[in-house]
């Protein structure tokens, strides 16, 4: 069969196109592979193979992060007809991807309740399917494959939040978050099927496709951004579609609750950072003061939600939900800053909460197995009974707060210079309102963050402790505590590597 000419010679480039691109997919492909890897070793049913699985996962995420290091992508930048870029930003996107789920596993080793043989392949490959869509995600530059890979993530969360299935906390909390995030999905595509009828193309990097947007009456434009921000919304547990996070984090496993708690998150700033890179253009800028409104708007609100809802929790997932909540809305604010120092900011965050959130999870872990209980008063005790968990917990606490001499100190002021930095050079109030919101919320989230190391020190032990905290657990909290302190007093030693990372150096 003979294909006509002209149908070749279009089709040629492209291909050709494709097969250049594959080397810079080689991180995404070899994720596909271990996927698959994994989900075949489940079909064995050896004692050997269950406990080799966790080890292989980690191992191959770990090639992941050497690959990524060592490589430089950003030659080729546009893949798949200007579908992906594999740049700078994307790149130190999946380090950071790969990083949470080789600590999820680590946790999970540490968690009793995902010991169990049965659907401990399914439960690894998932994670490394939500790397996968992670990494898509942070690639993307095509609305509609951007919305594959929120789907792809989407669906892979699901089903990690439903880990417990026996738990009755587990199935309801699967069942509302399947069914906020059919919402916002739908929200958004609805949203994308408005930019596109107005553009007629999908390239929301591109310069033409908002020049032609400008073009919109402003009532229905920002209408059409608004439901397209939406699903981003939700997979940020940014406000309104915050209401998930509390249930989901009190019924799925607490190594999938600290990955939620991060890894999404990145990628979803990294999306917009996308969206908002473009509009710096001095063409664009002007036509499109009301997105930048609407992302102060959100920020405004998710860290109001977030940091005054958690005051008044009494579980230690839900407090630390809201927590999420409110660290979110600090990081839509960043969205905000001036383009030089946008992204480093941003990425530089997000690496100290990927550290501190892991950490702090790890000994909520820790102490629930030890105490049996969730509630914040099954605290009271444990800092003179275990010293070494109650200075951790402080110190992690003390980071997540955004004080001295931790990295989250440094994180926050350099979001909050950028604030300033932004209204000293346009006037405009609503980045003086972020700022002395952003300031007034930290005060706030100190008052609920303060409420676990008193209860670790000052209060009587209620519950006699049925567990202990073991040796592993220690040295991988001490592995977080290290990076938490020392980027206090080096954080350009992490900022030269961000820098030299993005720039493919």
């Amino acid at each position: 069969m003979r294909f006509p000419e002209n149908l070749t010679n279009s089709l040629l480039p492209k291909l050709e196109q494709i097969q250049a691109s594959l080397g810079v997919l080689a991180p995404e492909g070899f994720l596909a592979a271990l996927f698959l890897l994994l989900l075949l070793l489940g079909l064995i049913r050896s004692e050997i193979v269950s406990r080799f699985l966790p080890w292989l996962t980690a191992s191959g995420l770990a090639a992941i992060i050497v690959f990524q290091l060592a490589a430089n992508t950003n030659s080729l930048p546009e893949t798949f007809g200007k579908m992906l870029v594999a740049d700078g930003l994307a790149n130190y996107g999946l380090v950071l991807f790969s990083a949470a789920g080789i600590l999820t596993i680590l946790l999970s080793s540490f968690y009793k309740p995902l010991q169990e043989k049965t659907g401990r392949s399914e439960y690894f490959a998932f994670i490394v399917l939500i790397v996968l869509g992670l990494s898509f995600m942070a690639k993307a530059v095509n609305l509609l494959f951007l919305f594959l890979a929120i789907e792809t993530v989407s669906i892979a969360s699901y089903f990690l939040t439903l880990r417990l299935r026996k738990e009755k906390p587990a199935a309801e909390a699967a069942l509302k978050y399947l069914l906020f995030g059919a919402v916002a999905a739908g929200i958004m595509l609805y949203g994308m099927s408005f930019l596109y009828g107005f553009t007629q193309s999908l390239q929301f990097t591109d310069i033409s496709f908002w020049q032609k947007l400008s073009l919109v009456p402003k009532p229905i434009l920002t209408m059409a951004l608004a439901l397209t921000f939406g699903g981003f919304l939700f997979k940020l547990a940014a406000f309104p579609f915050q209401f998930w996070a509390p249930d989901v984090y009190e019924g799925a496993p607490t190594p999938v609750v600290a990955f939620f708690s991060t890894a999404p998150k990145a990628a979803i700033l990294i999306v917009l950072i996308r969206f908002v890179t473009v509009l710096d253009h001095a063409i664009l800028a002007p036509h499109f003061q009301n997105l930048f409104l609407i992302i102060a708007g959100f920020a405004f609100f998710t860290m109001l939600a977030g940091n005054f809802t958690a005051l008044w929790q009494t579980n230690l997932k839900r407090l630390l939900a809201y927590s999420s909540v409110a660290h979110a809305g600090l990081l839509l604010a960043a969205i905000l800053l001036p383009a030089e120092t946008r992204n480093a900011t941003i990425l530089f965050y997000t690496t100290i909460l990927l550290f501190s959130n892991f950490g702090l999870f790890l000994i909520i872990q820790t102490t629930e197995e030890i105490t049996n209980s969730n509630a914040i008063n099954s605290l009271s005790g444990l800092g003179r009974e275990f010293p070494f968990l109650g200075i951790s917990a402080t110190v992690f606490i003390i980071s997540l707060t955004g004080l001295p001499p931790t990295a989250g100190f440094t994180a926050k002021l350099f979001l909050f210079t950028g604030l300033w930095e932004n209204y000293a050079a346009t006037k405009e109030n609503w980045y003086l309102i972020l700022l002395l919101s952003g300031l007034l919320f930290t005060a706030v989230a100190l008052f609920y963050y303060v409420k676990l190391p008193f209860y670790m020190f000052f209060r009587k032990t209620e519950v006699v402790p049925a567990g202990k905290f073991g040796l592993a657990p220690k040295l991988l909290v001490t592995l977080l505590l290290i990076p938490v302190v020392y980027f206090f007093f080096r954080s350009d030693a992490l900022l030269d590597f961000i820098q030299g990372l993005m720039n493919g150096n």
